[in-house]
């Protein structure tokens, strides 16, 4: 299936300023309720400042989408915050768009 915004996650994590950048995780157990078969990984870029979820095919990450940008790790992480605890709700809104996501 398409996912609107979805990019190929080599290209997406080959930008330099992605590479480079350090990065604060927020699990590997997120589910998109579309495709709710493999995991995805959910992460922000200190550099590009975006949230961005990378999914987790046994050959490696193949499709990455952004959730958002954040000007910050605080403000990132005061947006995910509670995440963790509400295992099954379903993802806020992000960017004015509701996320499709569970945790």
């Amino acid at each position: 299936m398409d996912l609107p915004g979805a990019r190929d996650c080599r290209a997406f994590l080959a930008d330099p300023r992605r590479r480079a950048s350090e990065e604060v995780d927020f699990g590997v157990r997120w589910r998109h309720l579309a495709e709710p078969g493999l995991p995805w990984r959910v992460s922000w870029l200190a550099a590009t400042g975006e949230l961005y979820a990378a999914e987790l095919a046994p050959e490696g990450p193949r499709r990455c989408l952004v959730l958002g940008r954040f000007p910050d790790r605080d403000a990132a992480e005061a947006f995910m915050a509670g995440w963790a605890d509400r295992p099954r709700a379903v993802g806020p809104l992000v960017n004015g768009v509701e996320a499709p996501w569970t945790g």
